[in-house]
């Protein structure tokens, strides 16, 4: 997630400096006005944009879905395994001393 700062004399002004450079998806997470003295203040907006992940290399492409087969390979073996444990850890509790 990129997260920028933009500051402007009108919040109208850092909005469209927002859009202009983090796109129309930005969202905004905290704005706020500065007072600087009684007669100078701008606004503050904090904004944040996911980065654009459609532009991925086919290499990455396909190191990133081995990884992802990895972690579902790896799941399914704890699954399994808890499966198959099932059996042995309720006759262990059925053996502890009653509290």
């Amino acid at each position: 997630m990129q997260i920028k700062t933009f500051r402007a004399p009108t919040a109208t002004e850092a909005m469209q400096l927002v859009k202009k450079d983090m796109g129309p998806d930005a969202v905004i997470l905290k704005n706020k006005k500065v007072t600087l003295s009684p007669t100078e203040s701008y606004v503050e907006i904090v904004a944040a944009t996911e980065p654009d992940h459609s532009i991925v290399t086919e290499p990455a492409q396909n190191s990133l879905t081995q990884y992802r087969q990895d972690d579902i390979r790896e799941i399914k073996s704890l699954l399994s395994m808890l499966i198959s444990s099932k059996d042995y850890f309720s006759e262990v509790q059925l053996q502890q001393p009653i509290a």
